[in-house]
């Protein structure tokens, strides 16, 4: 007798530690849809600064070695608005052009892009609309025009890229939002990902409306 209250005690036991489970597993599973999910895939050059920029904004250290990347993606959840958690998901790509076709895998399903030149180099930003551009416009899907390595923009020198050309450009090529920062200094890299996330969550443009082109969105 006391065997078989023992086995039915240990059955209910396991009943009860295995309904709460599955009420844990379907919490988690309710929690993970309630969260939104946006997909940023970062463009431009080889060696413009791409891979800092999240890195640094996601873990606040500077890289120290340069690996050319050949695709990688990264994700991290921020909360927006009433404390409502975005998970954003950034795919970072590879500029080079034989890895075009490996890196456009990573396009379908992307909520925003964001194109990204060195405002030391103005070979990276004239390959914008020769062929970053084309390459993404046809996704149908809008794009943040990001100038690299503000910490290096020396005045007056012809091969760099001042912050009126970039915004001219954005404005005539319809750029969501048009920034400028330094992945080495952290500035200006909370305000990319604000628009991005501002972007990817369908909000209008404020850039596109403001006639110099300065108006950065902040959350």
């Amino acid at each position: 007798m006391l065997y078989v209250e023992y086995m039915l005690g240990t059955f209910l036991l396991l009943i009860d530690r295995f309904s709460q489970d599955i009420i844990v597993y379907i919490s988690n599973t309710m929690d993970a849809a309630r969260k939104k999910s946006i997909k940023c895939v970062l463009v431009g050059d080889g060696a413009v600064g791409k891979t800092c920029l999240f890195h640094v904004y996601a873990k606040g250290t500077f890289p120290t070695d340069y690996i050319p990347t050949v695709m990688d993606n990264y994700s991290v959840t921020v909360f927006v608005r009433q404390k409502e958690p975005v998970i954003l998901e950034v795919w970072d790509t590879a500029g080079q052009e034989d890895y075009a076709s490996i890196r456009q895998l990573s396009y379908p399903g992307t909520d925003v892009f964001v194109v990204c030149y060195s405002v030391q180099s103005r070979s990276s930003f004239r390959n914008i609309p020769s062929l970053w551009l084309p390459e993404i416009l046809n996704m149908g899907t809008p794009y943040l025009l990001c100038g690299t390595k503000s910490d290096l923009y020396e005045p007056g020198n012809k091969y760099h890229v001042h912050e009126d050309e970039a915004t001219d450009f954005a404005k005539r090529y319809k750029a969501w939002a048009n920034v400028r920062c330094s992945a080495m200094e952290n500035t200006n890299l909370d305000t990319l990902f604000k628009n991005v996330l501002k972007c990817g969550l369908g909000e209008d443009s404020k850039f596109l409306k403001t006639k110099d082109g300065k108006g950065c969105v902040l959350m």
